[in-house]
């Protein structure tokens, strides 16, 4: 009678056991899945996609090449073999174009870019995109006021990006994508694109980062471009030689 109470106790002591360790082992499991796939914690949200299959036609609205003279307004600096550049704090080409566009692309060519050693202030944003010229940031919370821009200075080892809705809503992200940093010598080709309100960033065809936008107040209304300087921070990048300035407005399919 004791032996086969003292068998019962182990075989349920074996069940017990058992069952704590496929417990753990689901739980690993769980962890290990891909976000999706977990029945329970916390979801993680998906990465954006820049759905470039969305595109049904392009069409080419702004196209400076900066060959000794461009159409947009032009504020200080000089052109030189090769494009425009930066001579003073205040320096800046902006742009404005017939309509918003709602999605598209950005394209800028950049030689002897030397960041962060060229740089002479904290921050400046050397190139913008902007539904209202100069508005973005601070706590606004006023419509009309979508805005990307590409920043360089001293608080950052190569540059950072930020993108605005309505002034208060915005993101930004500090971004190093060449581990050997720039080649003054090298022609950069930096494109910005942004799809349905999905923001992605190239240089030279390779994209680096993908964000969508800052709130549920879609970013994609862009009517004002610039190089230079941002008159909110100044200090404008001397010694990178800019050409070919692009905006391409994308029609999207049904």
């Amino acid at each position: 009678m004791k032996i086969r109470m003292k068998r019962c106790t182990v075989i349920a002591m074996v069940g017990v056991f058992l069952g704590y360790a496929a417990m753990v082992l689901s739980s690993v499991a769980q962890s290990k899945a891909a976000p999706e796939d977990r029945k329970s914690g916390e979801i993680s949200k998906p990465e954006p996609k820049l759905n470039r299959d969305a595109i049904s036609s392009k069409r080419v609205v702004l196209r400076d090449a900066l060959d000794g003279k461009t159409s947009g307004k032009q504020e200080g600096g000089k052109f030189v073999v090769g494009g425009w550049t930066a001579v003073g704090a205040n320096d800046r080409i902006v742009w404005e174009l017939p309509q918003a566009v709602r999605n598209g692309c950005f394209e800028v060519e950049i030689r002897n870019l030397d960041l962060p050693k060229q740089v002479s202030a904290n921050k400046n944003n050397y190139f913008g995109l902007w539904e209202t010229l100069w508005a973005s940031g601070g706590n606004l919370n006023k419509p009309n006021m979508d805005n990307i821009n590409f920043r360089i200075g001293k608080n950052y080892p190569q540059f950072k990006v930020e993108l605005h809705t309505h002034g208060i809503c915005f993101k930004e992200k500090p971004l190093a994508p060449l581990d050997k940093g720039f080649d003054p010598a090298h022609t950069y080709r930096l494109k910005i694109e942004w799809i349905n309100g999905v923001v992605g960033f190239s240089l030279d065809d390779k994209m680096f980062y993908v964000t969508d936008s800052p709130t549920t107040d879609t970013l994609d209304c862009f009517r004002y471009v610039h190089i230079g300087s941002d008159p909110q921070f100044k200090g404008a990048t001397a010694g990178p030689i800019c050409s070919n300035v692009t905006i391409t407005e994308y029609a999207l399919k049904p």
